[in-house]
């Protein structure tokens, strides 16, 4: 009798939809929900990771010719903070206000969680907790100060407990639908962009030195530096600068008498 009971077992599991197939549709991962936000920081975390990885075996996780700069979560959330509160209207009913900022720079990943408000513009006293949660992106240098800039992408919001009186289970609901429909476009001007408290000058003036022994004529050695690389370790942010210049230029501005030394020697 073995057989058939086990062929009947084979052909039951043959004939069974696969596992995980029949999830409900609240088990999805809807577009900018927190696990979605969640499922993106990991994404990100996993790739950086494997790069990681990858170049330190290769031993070119610091490069030699790269000026690093650490920035701590601190110094990040500090900066942040000073531009808040940032308050905006976020759709023809409701405003939107971020109040706070918690950074992590953990695990080659840069996090960021926004936490504010929003709320109905005809009742303020009706509102709800709202989180938006992303992380640190394009790190780069302005061009006309010299300061480390970055961007905060959002991947996902979050609608805390709500208050409303006699009406917090449809007003919650009608907000949810809006975030839904408009998505993170709708929260976007709540973010604001990060401005690390660090220059890199443009160039190097030298005045000149004539007379004397020595004679060095006046000068200026331009500095292009660009971001290389960022590195979110232990609780600061990296950004590997690569410097390079053009060469070093002598300055007209400087008396003849210098720039002849110069060309003389």
């Amino acid at each position: 009798m073995r057989p058939p009971i086990l062929l009947r077992i084979a052909l039951a599991l043959l004939l069974a939809p696969p596992i995980g197939s029949c999830r409900k549709a609240a088990d999805v991962v809807t577009p900018d929900s927190p696990l979605a936000s969640e499922l993106k920081l990991l994404e990100r975390q996993v790739a950086s990771l494997k790069e990681a990885i990858r170049d330190a075996k290769r031993g070119e996780l610091f490069s030699p010719g790269d000026i690093a700069i650490g920035v701590t979560e601190e110094v990040v959330q500090t900066v942040l903070s000073q531009a808040f509160p940032i308050e905006q209207s976020v759709s023809e009913d409701f405003v939107g206000r971020i109040d706070r900022a918690i950074v992590s720079f953990r695990s080659m990943q840069g996090s960021v969680r926004l936490e504010g408000r929003v709320w109905a513009k005809a009742d303020p006293a009706t509102y709800a907790d709202l989180i938006l949660l992303g992380g640190i992106h394009e790190v780069d240098i302005d061009r006309d100060t010299g300061v480390l800039r970055a961007q905060i992408a959002l991947d996902g919001w979050d609608v805390q407990r709500a208050a409303a009186v006699g009406m917090e289970f449809e007003w919650t609901k009608g907000l949810v639908r809006m975030l839904g429909e408009k998505g993170l476009v709708a929260l976007r001007a709540l973010v604001p962009d990060v401005s690390i408290p660090v220059a890199i000058e443009r160039g190097i003036d030298l005045p000149g030195v004539n007379g004397g022994v020595v004679s060095i004529p006046a000068g200026h050695l331009p500095l292009e530096a660009e971001v290389a690389r960022v590195l979110p370790l232990s609780g600061r942010l990296w950004a590997m600068i690569d410097v390079s210049s053009t060469g070093w230029k002598n300055s007209a501005a400087k008396s003849g008498g210098a720039t002849g030394a110069g060309k003389s020697r």
